[in-house]
């Protein structure tokens, strides 16, 4: 069963459903989510699973201007989708920009 996301104020969830059946709403605790149309992680045949959308990063949708201008300054130019997650196009472009932020990701392969 695919896993499809839905938002509502920058909040995300997941839901799974079976193909064709996953509805354009759901609510939760009264609030209805709408269907994301972009998928948590993009893949690009032949890159493996790069780029990728990291949600454990991302900021608020009110921050992206600053998130993009703080990675640019730090050398490290990332792009952020209209949830505010940021898309890092290689495992190293996601190390420098965790090392820019101060994350650390301890199932990195170094």
């Amino acid at each position: 069963m695919p896993e499809h996301c839905f938002v509502h104020g920058g909040v995300i969830v997941r839901r799974r459903y079976d193909k064709g059946e996953c509805p354009e709403t759901v609510s939760v605790m009264g609030h209805n989510y709408v269907r994301c149309d972009e998928p948590a992680t993009r893949a690009i045949k032949g890159k493996g699973k790069w780029p990728i959308r990291s949600e454990a990063v991302a900021v608020h949708p009110d921050q992206i201007k600053e998130a993009v201008a703080f990675s640019k300054r730090h050398g490290v130019p990332t792009e952020y989708d209209k949830l505010g997650r940021p898309e890092f196009r290689s495992p190293g472009h996601q190390r420098r920009h965790g090392k820019a932020w101060g994350h650390r990701n301890k199932a990195d392969y170094r």
